[in-house]
This record gives structure tokens, C-alpha cells and sequence, in this order.
């Protein structure tokens, strides 16, 4: 028999379980985009705990589900990278509408969630059912600045390109903080070598999350253009698949002008040089005021976290 001790901490360890699943984005088959981890029943977690957390699975991002305190939420969600929190993120808020829809936690039957997290109230659309399912989530609107002209010359050699290779670069802020740069060709951006340490210069002498480069494919058949993203400041060398990071390019086409040549509702390859390969759509409505950026998700991994 067991002794009341032992009886004391499995009552203990079973309060610390936490309902734990790993959801894959942007994917195109399983464990092709960019997974996010996502913890239920964390009203009661403190920061340092999630933190801990974040910093231990050492993905881009790890999100945490607690109740809302906005009557019009239907749910609150925290968002940590192994270093830091973030008030918003793209990927990490699609994944945790996938997991908050298949864990039962809201109706599954919803086309509409609002999910309340740093960045205030977020609205996420539900477009279709099961795997066929797609989740896009509307950014904050975007406020857009310009590099200081200092910071030029460190941009061209954190990716050791020539200044022909590069067209215009903004920083484009919508929750993170991104470096937004467009290059001439796909093959620049495939092929470029990033220099973490001078990008995690860059983006703390700036507060930004990282740098996103991006240009518009050479097919345009099944994806319109190609990314990549880089948040060395925040622990991610190169993050698989970024939704933020397309809001952003999304953003800065739009804002150049330049976003007839892919259309209002194009498809973002990103990964692949990682060995992924994912899709995300990008939607811009309202004069570029509303920017949405959507995708597949997968549950991989589901099962308990003891936190």
C-alpha cells in the first residue's frame, strides 16, 4: 500500500501537470513549418516559470494559455522565446488557435476567435475544418520608421552582399520589431550567409526582434515570394517560418508600392534552408492597414508538461 507521503506527492505532482501539445505551422506535411509549443492551465504559472519553460523546449516560441480577463476573449495567451516575452507573435498565435480548437477548450464549430494577449485584443479567423483547416491572424497595425544611416554599411555585411543585391529596408513594427529588407533576386535571399553577431549587434543597438529579408520569387506559381528571418538577439538564429516577419513583408510592399506584383492575397515560401518547407498566406486589407497572415497547422506531439 501506498504510504499518505506518497498518496501527498502524486496529489502534488498531478497539480503540476499541465495539458501540453506541440503544433506545427505553415506546414505542407507534417513536421515541415515551424512548431510552437503550447501549455493549458497556466493562470496560475509565474513569469519565471514560463520563461524556464520557453528556455528548455528552445523553440522559436512557447506560448502559454490562461483564462481571459477581456469579456469579448475567448481566450489570454502568453508568448515567450527562450529569452523574452513578446506581446505578439504570428506563428505562436496560429498554433495556439489550432490547439485551443482541438483540445476542446473553445468551440470547434467557431469562425471567429479573439485572442487576448501583450498587443491587446487579436482576432484570429477559422477558414475550414480538420487538416484542410487554415487559422489567419490580424497584426497590430504597423508602424514603419528607417534604419538610421549609420547602421548601413553593418547591414550590408551582416549578410555579406553586395549594396546592388539590396533594395530598400525599413523597420516595421508590429508588436515585434522587425528590419524589413528586400533583395533583388530569390537566389540572394536562398543563398545569402547571415552574420549572427552582427545582426544581434544591429537589432540591440535598434530594439529590434531581428532582421527579415525577403524578394519576390522567380516562378510566382506556387508561392509569390520567398523569406527569411534571423532573431539572434532574441535566442532564434534563423526562425523556420515567421508570421510576424511576413506581416511585415507584407507591410513594407505594400508600403513601396510594389505589392500589385504579387496581389493582396499571396503565398510566402520560408524554410527551406533549414530543411522545412512552409507556406504562409498573407492577406492585406484596408489600404495596408489590416494585415493578416494565415496557414495549415498540425498537432505533432500531445500529451503533459509537470511544471
Amino acid at each position: 500500500m501506498s504510504s499518505r507521503a506518497d498518496r501527498a506527492e502524486d496529489t502534488q505532482r498531478a497539480l503540476r501537470m499541465h495539458t501540453f501539445q506541440q503544433v506545427d505551422v505553415f506546414c505542407s506535411s507534417p513536421y515541415s513549418g515551424n512548431p510552437v509549443a503550447v501549455v493549458f492551465e497556466a493562470d496560475c504559472l509565474s513569469v519565471e516559470a514560463m520563461q524556464s519553460v520557453a528556455r528548455w523546449t528552445n523553440l522559436s516560441e512557447t506560448t502559454f494559455v490562461q483564462s481571459a480577463t477581456e469579456s469579448s476573449a475567448d481566450y489570454q495567451v502568453r508568448i515567450f522565446t527562450p529569452r523574452a516575452e513578446l506581446p505578439f507573435a504570428g506563428h505562436p498565435s496560429i498554433g495556439t488557435g489550432h490547439a485551443v480548437i482541438e483540445s476542446g477548450f473553445v468551440d470547434a464549430h467557431k469562425t471567429k476567435l479573439v485572442q487576448q494577449c501583450g498587443a491587446g485584443l487579436i482576432e484570429l479567423k477559422v477558414d475550414g475544418t480538420g487538416e484542410e483547416r487554415q487559422i489567419f491572424v490580424a497584426g497590430p497595425k504597423p508602424a514603419i520608421d528607417t534604419l538610421p544611416d549609420k547602421e548601413q554599411d553593418a547591414l550590408s555585411s551582416a549578410l555579406d552582399l553586395l549594396s546592388t543585391e539590396c533594395e530598400e529596408s525599413f523597420i516595421i513594427d508590429v508588436g515585434p520589431r522587425w528590419l524589413t529588407l528586400e533583395l533583388a533576386s530569390e537566389e540572394s535571399v536562398r543563398g545569402c550567409t547571415p552574420n549572427f553577431r552582427v545582426i544581434t549587434e544591429i537589432s540591440t543597438r535598434n530594439n529590434l526582434t531581428g532582421l527579415t529579408i525577403f524578394s519576390l520569387a522567380d516562378k510566382k506559381e506556387r508561392y509569390q515570394v520567398c523569406v527569411r528571418s534571423f532573431a539572434p538577439a532574441a535566442g532564434i538564429d534563423e526562425d523556420p517560418v515567421c508570421g510576424s516577419g511576413n506581416i511585415c513583408v507584407g507591410t513594407h510592399l505594400h508600403h513601396t508600392g510594389r505589392l500589385p506584383l504579387v496581389g493582396q492575397r499571396y503565398v510566402a515560401s520560408q524554410g527551406r534552408e533549414m530543411g522545412r518547407d512552409g507556406y504562409a498566406t498573407v492577406l492585406v486589407e484596408q489600404s495596408g492597414e489590416k494585415i493578416s497572415v494565415g496557414g495549415k497547422a498540425r498537432t505533432c506531439l500531445a500529451g503533459s508538461i509537470d511544471i
